[in-house]
């Protein structure tokens, strides 16, 4: 049963190497190098997943207490790195091949118990369409998904711990400001709308009166600013 500690690093996608510089048969060398290296760090990662599905099905047939001195006799192996690889190979059941050019130590975050799903879900699904999101950014994204449901989960439990009377004035102040936000967007809406009934009036006016607008005109009327152009109509004269 083979566990693997490291796998196939994640490189970004702008990151290069200038095969151009080397002599030719130095080139095609290490291409082949780097080609048979690929293949066999990505058969490491679906090793340990199905040594970590191995390991679930032993854990199960061992009597409970026994499991670690089990791991310990064989394979010298702690009972948390057996967790870990249990978890990988229970969330990415299926994806071994889709998820064999992460490092591990991707596999083994992507994997935790308190990483959301739809974090797991969105980098296979990068690796599905040939992306290869890097060690950092998944880190990142594990981390900042992470914080989000901590998060909420403080917040659910700190919403538990008010009594009822302190829950009903949180409700209702969240209801006000849910009414004074509808207000506000409802008067947004009724000024836009009477700003375009006067605009449309203003400009039937304009052409009732001056006629078919030239190209000059037109052109100055769309650079102009409309708030420098109000205040010279302003400034004009009225008529008697």
């Amino acid at each position: 049963m083979a566990v693997i500690a490291s796998a196939t690093p994640v490189t970004s996608a702008d990151a290069t190497f200038d095969y151009g510089a080397l002599a030719p048969d130095l080139a095609e060398a290490l291409r082949a190098d780097a080609s048979r290296i690929r293949s066999r760090l990505r058969r490491s990662v679906v090793e340990a997943l199905e040594a970590g599905a191995e390991l679930a099905r032993v854990k199960a047939l061992i009597t409970h207490g026994r499991f670690g001195a089990w791991l310990a006799l064989e394979f010298g192996l702690s009972e948390r790195t057996a967790q870990r690889l249990m978890n990988a190979a229970e969330a990415f059941a299926g994806k071994s091949d889709t998820v064999s050019v992460l490092e591990m130590t991707a596999v083994y975050s992507l994997s935790a118990p308190a990483t959301p799903q739809h974090v797991r879900d969105g980098v296979i699904a990068q690796l599905e369409t040939g992306a290869r999101p890097s060690l950092e950014d998944i880190k990142n994204e594990v981390a900042r998904a992470r914080k989000v449901a901590a998060e909420a989960k403080a917040q659910v439990k700190a919403e538990a711990a008010l009594s009822p009377e302190a829950r009903a004035q949180k409700k209702a102040r969240a209801e006000r400001e849910r009414k004074r936000h509808h207000a506000e967007h409802q008067a947004y809406l009724a000024r836009n709308e009477a700003e375009k009934i006067a605009a449309e009036l203003a400009a039937a006016i304009v052409l009732e009166r001056l006629g078919p607008i030239d190209t000059e005109l037109r052109d100055l009327l769309m650079r102009a600013s409309s708030s420098r152009f109000l205040a010279c109509l302003q400034r004009a004269p009225e008529d008697d």
